[in-house]
């Protein structure tokens, strides 16, 4: 993705971890995830959860977009397959770690995909 990027001019394009982001403590007042957690393993999604938090200002927001669904794993022609995860709300509202809350909730569906949409709040 980070070529895709640069081949299309982007010259600042970063690859970062989701689950060690390489910012320091409260530097944000908001992240945006839209898609980007379900390419997370559902083993590992409280710890990015939980990378974004440690990121945001106190009160801060966190915007989640995720794929509804309860597979999890690879897809994609051979060669090209990325993994994804898809949760149903409740699944996901598991995983969210201490110190954040769901303040709103809303789904989107486009053609043959329905999203699930989940701000969350960081404690003050």
């Amino acid at each position: 993705m980070v070529r895709a990027c640069q081949r299309r001019g982007l010259d600042h394009v970063v690859r970062l971890d989701l689950e060690d982001l390489p910012f320091a403590c409260s530097a944000f007042d908001a992240v945006w995830a839209h898609t980007s957690l379900i390419h997370v393993p559902k083993e590992r999604l409280a710890r990015a959860l939980e990378g974004g938090a440690r990121v945001l200002k106190p009160g801060g927001a966190l915007f989640v977009a995720l794929r509804e669904g309860a597979t999890e794993g690879y897809e994609g022609q051979p060669g090209l397959e990325r993994w994804f995860s898809n949760y149903g709300m409740d699944e996901f509202e598991r995983h969210v770690p201490a110190g954040l809350r769901v303040v709103a909730r809303s789904r989107t569906d486009r053609k043959n995909t329905s999203f699930l949409n989940v701000h969350l709040r960081k404690s003050e």
